[in-house]
């Protein structure tokens, strides 16, 4: 098999393994050579036959060329600086020591069969190797012998004419190279005819032949296109600009390039001087955009736009021209000094020539082209101002000036205030006229004003205080301070404006006024303070009517500068204020209550439990139901430190002095206080005050589950001084409320047994109807039940278990088989209902009856298997012992399946659940070879709710 086949039966086996991945198809190509080889190696060893050589030779290769594939993945895997450390040949071993084969086997032939046919497949084998092993000269010699040894046209001799021009042209032996690869692709195309092309080329081009480069260039572009050919356009993309240029051949150059995205810049910026110079600027312009497209520097670019400006100045395209100068701005730490020069050139003339058309009567009555030219003229400017520090302060009054004739405010006033920065003595004070100018205009917007007003105002005072236009500038200026809520500012303006302009009490008195209403509003009395003292110390030049108003006003404000001392922590201060409060004959009833109020709050900031609950009381008994709930949150907090400080007893009194002074008045605090005080209540074993917060509560609204909470505490409180009626009463009155039912059967419970300890059966039995109603009810509803209920009505349902599972052990197993066979039917059966009913029992959710289901169930289980297994048919023979025997162990086999299924479960639900019950301790043992102990500290110490032991 000639290599043409075999490298056809690897296309073929490539496809069919075209869905695995590329080291799976990799390894199986190999297998499959592997395979030929051995049967190859095989016949050879048979016949020493060349072509039995020959094919071995293809097969090392071919092996060769596969392993080189991987092992120069895995070379590259490598990060760089361990590329640089490692011998490349321990990475290429394998596909060496292939092609050594491969070149000894070929050797074998060239020594033994001189005058075999394929003598030229072998040559070009040995080529093709020593160009792997980069053995220049040896690989040309052996090509060309495959070159000599092939027939004309065949695909030897075109594939050793190719790989000879190949190393020709590395070795820049370029007309031997033009002159092979001109005979073997003449003859023969495939997809590699456009890379061997592509050298074949740049071959002509070197011998001189430049017009076939290009020519050739063009072919191999046009065929890169197809997916029959390898993709070659990228380099001709690349290279063909300089045969273009070295051939006289521009304009078919940039016909060529216009579809592509490839520097050919230079080539043309010098076609657009020459057009340029001849006088044809459309011309010039249309290839200098063309080299704009094309330009990959930014020199090039540079150069570039300075040719545009020439132009675009000549025929004055100023958009063109503005477009291009701003470029060239953004590029100025970049390009030459001379660039910058005629940069700033270009702007001053432009900028100059625009802002006179603005100023011109002609373009007043065009108002959009005259908008749009002063635009334009400020950029020029601007980029003036920028670039020559010089110029800077009359080109940035320039843009201002441009910006202020076409109503760009914003823009203007910024630029004026650069100008006025740059402290000139020349434009300062037109800058600061400028910025005056533009302020006074109606358009600008209150935006503007906030930001421009105060710093260009406080800069006219600071710089031009004796202007006769400063004392309005004040004024405004304190008034701008003023919208801004600036109260600082506002009144630094004031003294400053009372020491400039003394004898003007009325504008003083106007700001002072102002000032003292913000001071009022904010109730800083302190700050009225100073005001009054100010004037007196004659700071300020008012009026005497005006002082006594001021007196007024401090008078009228007095109890509130009381607030302000607490508001800033002086609550001793602020306590003897309040306290002088009430002894003001001036104070009003409501200033005195709210002074008490206060003084009950400061007493407990001062953790004084005495007497701060004296002036709680007095405060509550003074205000009206309204404003006790107003201030209820503040009392609960106080009632609450009462309880901190182990004050019980005041802590419920002030509760239920709050609850019966808000009783009538709608608020969700008293529903609060009534809680805390009977839970106080409880907690020093006083049930009757418990009792009687409750029944007020029911009258005063607070809402039925507080009440019901409450209620429920009771109920312990009755259960431990064994005070049954109340018990009995108080379960009836929270069963009203459907929603306490279920939390009450564990409580019905302890009364049912009450009754039963009695001999009070009728009552046993309805309380037992009750436990089982409410529990359906609470389930159907699903309202809140606790553990205790749940395991009250396990245990109800664990009796029945026990009860049913009872008559299971109950049924014996006698013969005759009849007999058998129905007691044992019916033990089965039965035995299912024991399981539906631990089922059910455990849905219950009760921990204990959880435990105790699954004792019942395994013991009952076990009690079952047991009588199955041990049972004997008494009078009967050997063989029918032993085949019932192995009968009931077939019976007993999914029995014990099924026990151990429920020990496991048994063992999973308490350890899921943390299920600690009496019987616990028991079961796991039971169900565990190694059970976990549960361990009952006995050191503890039980408290009740009061806190005590």
């Amino acid at each position: 098999m000639t290599m043409t086949k075999f490298i056809l039966l690897i296309l073929i086996l490539c496809s069919n393994l075209f869905a695995l991945d590329l080291d799976s198809r990799r390894n199986q190509i190999i297998e499959i050579i592997d395979e030929e080889l051995d049967e190859v190696s095989r016949l050879s060893r048979q016949s020493r036959s060349p072509d039995n050589l020959l094919r071995m030779a293809e097969l090392n290769l071919e092996k060769a060329r596969l392993w080189r594939e991987k092992e120069n993945e895995e070379y590259l895997k490598l990060s760089s600086a361990k590329r640089r450390k490692v011998s490349k040949n321990r990475y290429f071993q394998k596909s060496n020591r292939f092609f050594n084969e491969a070149t000894k086997l070929c050797l074998v032939i060239t020594r033994r069969y001189k005058n075999y046919r394929s003598i030229a497949d072998v040559y070009y084998i040995l080529g093709f190797n020593a160009k792997e092993a980069n053995q220049t000269k040896k690989a040309t010699r052996y090509f060309n012998l495959a070159n000599r040894k092939s027939p004309k046209n065949s695909k030897a001799n075109i594939r050793s004419k190719i790989s000879l021009a190949e190393l020709y042209y590395n070795q820049s032996k370029f007309k031997s190279a033009a002159y092979l690869y001109e005979r073997a692709l003449g003859a023969h195309v495939d997809k590699w005819w456009t890379k061997d092309s592509f050298n074949l080329a740049w071959s002509y081009y070197r011998i001189g032949k430049k017009s076939q480069a290009i020519e050739k260039m063009k072919d191999i572009h046009q065929r890169s296109k197809s997916a029959k050919y390898v993709d070659m356009r990228g380099q001709v993309e690349r290279d063909i600009g300089v045969m273009f240029a070295t051939s006289g051949k521009v304009n078919e150059g940039i016909a060529f390039y216009k579809k592509l995205d490839v520097d050919f810049a230079p080539m043309l910026i010098g076609i657009a001087t020459t057009l340029k110079k001849e006088g044809k600027l459309v011309d010039a312009s249309r290839v200098l955009n063309e080299a704009l497209k094309y330009s990959r520097s930014k020199t090039l670019n540079e150069q570039i736009y300075i040719e545009q400006l020439e132009l675009y100045s000549q025929f004055n395209r100023y958009r063109k021209h503005l477009a291009i100068c701003r470029k060239l701005y953004k590029m100025r730490k970049e390009v030459a000094t001379s660039t910058l020069d005629k940069l700033i050139f270009h702007s001053k003339k432009q900028g100059a020539l625009l802002q006179k058309q603005v100023t011109s009567k002609t373009y007043r009555r065009l108002p959009k082209q005259r908008r749009s030219k002063a635009n334009m003229a400020v950029v020029y400017f601007s980029i003036v101002a920028s670039l020559s520090p010089n110029d800077k302060e009359e080109y940035l009054y320039l843009e201002a000036e441009t910006a202020k004739a076409v109503g760009n405010d914003l823009y203007a006033l910024k630029k004026y205030e650069d100008t006025y920065v740059q402290k000139s003595s020349k434009f300062n004070a037109r800058a600061m006229d400028g910025l005056l100018n533009v302020l006074n205009s109606k358009r600008i917007s209150s935006k503007m004003k906030d930001e421009w007003y105060p710093k260009v105002y406080e800069t006219f005072i600071r710089d031009f205080a004796t202007d006769k236009r400063a004392k309005l500038i004040y004024q405004k200026l304190f008034r701008v301070y003023l919208d801004q809520n600036n109260y600082d500012k506002a009144k630094s303006v004031l003294d400053r404006y009372a020491k400039a302009y003394r004898k003007d009490y009325k504008t003083q008195e106007a700001m002072i006024g102002n000032l003292i209403e913000i001071d009022r509003k904010k109730k800083d009395y302190n700050a009225i303070k100073v005001w009054v003292a100010g004037v007196e110390a004659n700071r300020y030049f008012v009026s005497n009517k005006y002082k006594t108003k001021l007196k007024e006003l401090l008078t009228s404000v007095q109890i509130d500068g009381v607030q302000a001392e607490l508001e800033k922590g002086n609550k001793k201060v602020a306590l003897a204020g309040y306290l002088n409060v009430l002894n003001d004959s001036y104070a009003t009833a409501k200033a005195k209550v709210n002074a008490k109020y206060n003084i009950a709050a400061l007493y407990f900031e001062l953790r004084d439990v005495d007497q701060s609950f004296k002036w709680s009381n007095v405060a509550i008994s003074e205000m009206t139901p309204k404003q006790t709930a107003q201030f209820s949150s503040s009392f609960l907090t106080i009632s609450k430190f009462y309880f901190t400080r182990l004050e019980f007893d005041k802590s419920i009194a002030l509760s239920q002095t709050l609850l019966n002074k808000t009783c009538r008045v709608k608020n969700s605090t008293k529903n609060i206080a009534f809680k805390n005080a009977a839970f106080l209540s409880l907690a020093n074993g006083d049930v009757d005050k418990a009792e009687g917060l409750v029944n007020k509560a029911k009258t005063c609204g607070v809402y039925s589950s507080y009440i019901s909470e409450v209620q429920f505490e009771l109920l312990k409180s009755y259960k431990e001084k064994k005070l049954w009626r109340n018990f009995e009463n108080t379960i009836d009155d929270l069963a009203r409320k459907a929603s306490n039912r279920g939390e009450l059967i564990s409580n019905i419970d302890d009364l049912e047994q009450i009754h039963r300890n009695l001999g009070n059966a009728n009552s046993v039995r309805s309380l037992y109807a009750k436990k089982i109603s409410f529990y359906k009810q609470a389930r159907a509803k699903k309202y809140d039940m606790s553990a205790e209920d749940l395991d009250v009505i396990a245990n109800i349902e664990n009796n029945e278990l026990e009860s049913l599972a009872k008559s299971v052990v109950d049924i014996n197993l006698t013969f005759p088989e009849k007999i058998f066979n129905a007691n044992m039917q019916r033990k089965l059966g039965l035995l299912d209902r024991v399981t539906s009913k631990a089922i059910s029992i455990q849905k219950i959710g009760s921990g204990a009856g959880i435990v105790k289901s699954y004792d019942t169930l395994i013991k009952t289980y076990e009690s079952v298997i047991k009588d199955v297994v041990s049972f004997t048919p008494p009078g009967k023979s050997e063989g029918y012992v032993k085949s019932f025997k192995k009968s009931m162990s077939q019976l007993a086999a999914p029995l014990t399946n099924t026990l151990n299924s429920y020990k496991r479960n048994g063992v999973d639900s308490i350890y899921k659940n943390d299920i600690l019950s009496a019987q616990t301790k028991e079961v796991l043992a039971s169900l565990m070879k190694y059970p976990t102990q549960f361990i009952d500290n006995q050191n503890g110490t039980l408290m009740d709710r009061g806190g005590e032991q």
